[in-house]
Parts: C-alpha cells; sequence; structure tokens
C-alpha cells in the first residue's frame, strides 16, 4: 500500500515539481498540493495523508503552527518540514510543535531520497 503524501508548499513552482518527482515512486501517492497552511489543515481532515511535506514560511498560518494544529488533531498524521532556513533553532521550534523531520529545501536533489525515507519509516512505524 502506498504511503499517502500531501504538499505544502505557497510557491506553486517547487510545489508541482516536486509533487512530479515524487509521483515517480509507486511507493508514494501524493494526495494533494496546496498552498497555504489553512487548507492544508482543511485538507488533512479531508484526505487523512500519511506524511505532509511542509513548508517553514507559508502565507497566513505558519508551518510552525500548522504542524502544532496538525499534530493536536491528527496525532498519527507524521510531519516533515521543509525550511530554507534549517538551522538548529528553527529545528528545534518545529520539533516543538510536532514535526517528524525538518528537511533543508535548498537540497532538492538531497531531498526526495530524505521524504521518501522519512515517508517509508511513518508508514512502517504506523
Amino acid at each position: 500500500m502506498a504511503v499517502r503524501v500531501l504538499l505544502v508548499d505557497d510557491q506553486i513552482l517547487f510545489r508541482s515539481a516536486l509533487s512530479a518527482l515524487l509521483a515517480t515512486w509507486e511507493d508514494l501517492e501524493v494526495v494533494g498540493e496546496v498552498g497555504d497552511g489553512e487548507t492544508a489543515l482543511q485538507m488533512v481532515q479531508q484526505l487523512r495523508p500519511d506524511v505532509v511535506v511542509l513548508d517553514m514560511r507559508l502565507p497566513g498560518i505558519d508551518g510552525i503552527e500548522t504542524t502544532r494544529q496538525l499534530r493536536q488533531a491528527h496525532p498519527g498524521t507524521a510531519v516533515l518540514m521543509l525550511s530554507g532556513f534549517a538551522d538548529e533553532p528553527t529545528r528545534q521550534a518545529a520539533a516543538r510543535a510536532g514535526a517528524t523531520k525538518v528537511l533543508d529545501k535548498g537540497r532538492l536533489g538531497s531531498l526526495l531520497p530524505e521524504i521518501k525515507a522519512a515517508a517509508q519509516t511513518v508508514a512502517a512505524a504506523g
């Protein structure tokens, strides 16, 4: 059974490219793509993804608050936080909010295998 992934990033080109690349792996299914935290919370309720790949910087509700609310409402859903600023304070804030892992958005080449590995780990634990 494929791991269900929701992508949340306000940069539509990045989100579309990531979706297209993840779709090449048959054990991952991108079930939705959205551009803000508020819509992400609604879509998690509707789509029930296993993993949410979520940008730190979003319009409206930022990634940290979206993660906090998402994990309270759906504790079984993993959150992989994307950040162009993955320094230690950022990682700690994301972990406190409930993010499973923080990934460096600027390193697209290594980002894809990390998303796949983390999604598979979540699926195996679930």
